[in-house]
């Protein structure tokens, strides 16, 4: 998903939605979260972090 439309992610900070700091967060009962940076100018999607709660 972050290499075809790394958009669709929720923004990181809820004041600033429309920043390229974003985060997904994954599994079913959403135990993880994934915060990356988009880098639309470098065709780039930079993980800056990966949590995993349980």
């Amino acid at each position: 998903m972050l290499e075809l439309v790394p958009w669709h992610g929720l923004p990181h900070n809820e004041d600033n939605p429309k920043a390229a700091v974003r985060q997904l967060p994954f599994e079913a009962d959403r135990q993880g979260l994934v915060i990356y940076l988009i880098l639309d100018d470098q065709l780039l999607v930079d993980v800056l972090e990966v949590i995993w709660v349980g």
